[in-house]
């Protein structure tokens, strides 16, 4: 679902531009833009929260949460727009000047956004796979190795881990 929030947003903001003209004579196109941002957002925001909910270590979350977060600065830049347009104030003039920088902060809050989520996404990932490890037997110096096949000898389980001769059997092991 957040995936889909975020093509709307997209979706809007693309044709934003291209119908930026007919926006401009049409108070209705501009509420009807608005409109269509903002419910991209929402669905992204749903998204975000369904898989927050199911997510174990977050991961899919995070990745949700990118999306919701590019949708969000895409649907605020249409929104905000539309209705600068759609209420004709003079000040429609000097945001249409003001544009360029505010594309450049949109973009610069977007790769923030992004940026940030993916190092959440790396830690997540180092997280996981740090459990993983842990969770393998660990060795100390005094280890057996078994000398049949020179894998491990668990001690507690009492079996060689590669082959499973049983630790019992003195000639298959060596202290070394």
């Amino acid at each position: 679902m957040a995936i889909i929030g975020m093509f709307i947003s997209v979706a809007a903001f693309l044709i934003f531009f291209m119908f930026f003209g007919l926006m401009a004579n049409s108070g209705f196109l501009s509420l009807i833009m608005a409109a269509t941002a903002i419910t991209g957002f929402v669905l992204a925001a749903i998204g975000y929260d369904k898989s927050y909910k199911i997510s174990k270590k977050g991961i899919q979350a995070q990745k949700d949460k990118l999306k919701m977060i590019i949708s969000l600065y895409l649907s605020f830049a249409v929104a905000l727009y539309a209705f600068n347009l759609l209420f004709r104030r003079p000040a429609t003039i000097y945001f249409v000047a003001a544009l360029p920088y505010f594309l450049a902060i949109l973009v610069l809050l977007i790769l923030i956004g992004v940026i940030m989520t993916l190092i959440k996404i790396g830690a997540a990932k180092r997280t996981l796979t740090t459990e993983t490890k842990s969770a393998v037997p660990t060795f100390t110096a005094s280890a057996k190795f078994c000398r049949k096949c020179g894998g491990c000898v668990d001690d507690k389980m009492k079996f060689c881990i590669k082959c499973g001769a049983k630790i019992e059997e003195a000639e298959n092991i060596d202290n070394t």
